[in-house]
């Protein structure tokens, strides 16, 4: 039977540690590789309500054992088969087990953003390699649907927004009304009253003809990494199928409004398909930020889901709070 409690008490038993422990090891042995061999016990390094991190120590490093919960569980299969379609850019794990969400791979050194401190900000320079690199990953992507889909990547495409939305209002409507992310009736109703403008956002960020593709889904610098001359991303939790635009819906909100910087980075993620920033008229950008919005509940619906109660006073209304966003976003279009 199912675990059913929050995640992060089950990561945190003993009892967890050691099975995970014991299998990275076996894992490890079983690449026949002598810098592998354990130099100390596993430690829990963090845990959050929709993933834990696990070190060990061996020989040649810490080796690091991502544990997602179900909301991300297909993260481990995802990333074999992004390591396979783009190996500049993704790294390929040392081992997996897709059926637990378990995830294997080596140390690559600190993020881009690692010690940029938590106000920081990449230069726009930097940024335009970060989205020049997922961009690429994009192109790599879009003829790999069916693929990627099985991994458990949500379909997260337009034409499916308007139904999520729906079920979003559903599931937060029914919370108590003492619990975070309650969605109190006037504010379901307001919601609910978009539905057609929602709709048509969606017809129109599809009116730009982009091939829907898969999307990081959290792309920011602490996700980045340099590795012989090269950046990959890892963190792939937030994976989804989507319209390329969304991915710079997280950039944007990190970088501002500066319109040279947005001009710069839309050019980037829209040049393998022989569009520039031109392309993206005012309606579209909003239209691309309505999906955004509705794409960013249900992924913290998901993160959120086997949380406790310290962790839901945390992040529990954050569902909510995406959908309220697109109130303003849908009033002033």
């Amino acid at each position: 039977m199912p675990d059913a409690r929050p995640f992060s008490a089950v990561v945190r038993s003993p009892e967890w540690l050691a099975d995970a422990g014991a299998w990275a090891t076996a894992a490890l042995s079983d690449l026949g590789d002598a810098r592998h061999e354990p130099a100390g016990p596993a430690r829990l390094h963090r845990v959050r309500p929709w993933s834990a991190q696990v070190v060990l120590p061996t020989r040649g490093g810490d080796v690091w054992l991502k544990a997602c919960a179900d909301y991300a569980r297909f993260e481990p299969g995802l990333q074999v088969v992004l390591a396979r379609l783009a190996p500049d850019h993704v790294q390929e794990p040392l081992a997996v087990d897709a059926a637990r969400g378990w995830l294997l791979t080596a140390d690559h050194g600190p993020s881009v953003g690692e010690g940029d401190g938590e106000q920081g900000h990449l230069v726009r320079e930097d940024w335009v390699e970060v989205v020049r690199l997922i961009a690429q990953l994009h192109v790599a992507c879009a003829d790999a649907r069916e693929e990627l889909l099985a991994t458990g990547v949500p379909d997260r495409s337009p034409q499916t927004v308007p139904a999520r939305l729906d079920a979003l209002v559903a599931i937060l409507s029914a919370r108590p009304d003492e619990e975070p992310g309650h969605l109190s009736a006037s504010r379901a109703e307001e919601l609910l009253g978009l539905r057609p403008a929602v709709a048509q956002a969606c017809e129109v960020a599809e009116s730009i003809g982009l091939p829907l593709t898969w999307v990081h889904g959290d792309l920011h610098r602490w996700n980045v990494y340099a590795e012989a001359g090269s950046l990959r991303v890892f963190d792939l939790g937030d994976s989804q199928w989507s319209n390329p635009l969304t991915e710079l819906e997280m950039p944007r909100h990190i970088v501002g409004d500066d319109p040279l910087v947005r001009m710069t980075l839309l050019d980037e993620v829209l040049a393998p398909w022989g569009r520039t920033w031109r392309d993206v008229t005012p309606e579209v950008a909003t239209a691309v930020a309505v999906l955004h919005q509705v794409n960013r509940a249900e992924v913290w619906l998901g993160a959120t889901a086997q949380a406790d109660e310290d962790e839901r006073r945390q992040w529990g209304a954050s569902p909510e709070e995406e959908l309220a966003a697109l109130v303003p976003l849908l009033l002033r279009a």
